[in-house]
């Protein structure tokens, strides 16, 4: 786009008549509904502006924000390179980063040769514990927030900008029209495990002694010969606040036994991702409960092994965007649903806050009881559906012999 400026005091995008026409966009759509985020036709996230015939005659353009303002003037910044301005969608969560906003923004700064100094981001999420992956795409750059306290008198000021962000990569849409499902089957193992790799400089799929330790050890499990290899690992994720596996320990010294690996114990709130990203590249088996951490078998080689527990009442099938990761990436993935009700296997919290899953969900004790007597979350659009909230963030033990035979059924059936 070209020829377009942001009002701090309205936080509008206003069009200038008298320049050149807004004339480009990298997205599918008419200039009215750009997506200014790669989720696909979110009214939340479309660019919108006013057209204005020119500047008002008393705007004074200056180099920074350090200039005097007057009276009734208003202080205007111009940006004279091409920059990028997009809209986050759930940074907090760092598979909605990774997914919805990083890998987007990757093949935008590819295909556009990069944006200098500046991103803009077009939303009010305020800074976050992930904030600093955003760096991955260039360490120098500098992410400037739009939206957030008004500056009085100021306006900035684009000369050409690409809005929005890509969906190249994007291969999950999550039921805010549709059922959540998967969205792109055109996208190849070697185009995701490439762009993964590319965020964090990674410079191959895992290097040839692991890629041949991995094939020796499968080999091996498919005999029921296994031995003990110091070349390759498993790794258990658990989490520390909510969704529990509760006995995360336990599972990982029965894979350590099974199939005479090491195994590593992961958890965001312990491990950087950045860490976590070097261990999955001498990965070859992943357990974890459903979450955000499961987006690290991106990183792992092309090949693995992923299973993935949920909690009593949650269907697999309706929750898949990890079981689309993974086909995507050649793994063999599995899914192990609790069938256990109740305690020790499960332990619910209608106690905890609504984000958690608690109490506040419900309207009454009636809506409550009837939740608690669900077999099954039926499906639902997103986001807020009260069975849902309740029973994704249920505790869980899960069933070391079930695991380990799923993870035997996965390799069994590799090539």
């Amino acid at each position: 786009m070209a020829n377009f400026c942001y009002d701090f005091d309205t936080q509008k995008y206003i069009h200038i008549a008298e320049r050149e026409v807004l004339s480009r966009s990298i997205l599918e759509k008419e200039l009215r509904f750009l997506d200014m985020s790669s989720v696909d036709d979110h009214n939340t996230y479309y660019w919108q502006w006013d057209t204005v015939d020119k500047l008002p005659p008393y705007t004074t353009l200056v180099p920074d924000w350090n200039t005097t303002v007057f009276m009734n003037e208003k202080q205007v910044k111009v940006i004279d390179r091409k920059v990028h301005i997009v809209k986050r969608f759930f940074p907090a969560n760092i598979f909605h980063l990774i997914h919805d906003d990083l890998l987007g923004m990757l093949d935008i700064r590819e295909r556009e040769g990069g944006f200098g100094e500046y991103w803009f981001v077009d939303d009010y999420t305020m800074k976050g514990e992930y904030d600093q992956l955003y760096r991955w795409l260039d360490r120098q750059a500098r992410f400037k927030q739009l939206k957030g306290e008004k500056a009085q008198n100021r306006m900035i000021c684009f000369k050409d900008a690409v809005i929005g962000n890509s969906k190249r990569y994007v291969w999950y849409q999550y039921g805010f029209k549709l059922w959540e499902s998967p969205t792109n089957h055109t996208i190849t193992v070697s185009e995701i495990s490439s762009a993964f790799r590319k965020l964090v400089g990674i410079g191959s799929d895992g290097n040839l002694q692991f890629l041949k330790a991995r094939k020796q050890f499968y080999n091996n499990v498919k005999k029921r010969r296994q031995h003990e290899t110091d070349n390759l690992q498993a790794v258990v994720f658990f989490r520390k606040s909510t969704r529990l596996l509760l006995n995360y320990e336990e599972l990982a010294g029965a894979l350590r036994v099974e199939f005479k690996i090491q195994v590593k114990k992961l958890a965001l709130e312990d491990v950087s991702p950045e860490a976590m990203i070097l261990e999955m590249q001498k990965t070859a088996i992943v357990v974890g409960m459903h979450g955000s951490l499961l987006t690290m078998i991106g990183w792992m080689p092309p090949g693995g092994v992923v299973i993935e527990a949920f909690p009593y009442a949650i269907p697999p099938e309706n929750y898949a965007p990890f079981r689309e990761l993974a086909r995507i990436m050649g793994h063999q993935h599995r899914a192990w649903a609790s069938p256990y009700a109740d305690p020790p296997w499960t332990v619910g919290h209608v106690s905890k806050p609504r984000h958690m899953g608690g109490e506040p969900i419900f309207k009454n004790r009636t809506e409550q009881d009837s939740v608690l007597a669900m077999r099954w979350v039926p499906r639902h659009k997103c986001c807020y559906n009260q069975a849902w909230l309740y029973r994704l963030n249920q505790d869980t033990r899960v069933d070391l012999s079930d695991v380990i035979n799923l993870i035997y059924d996965a390799i069994d059936r590799m090539a």
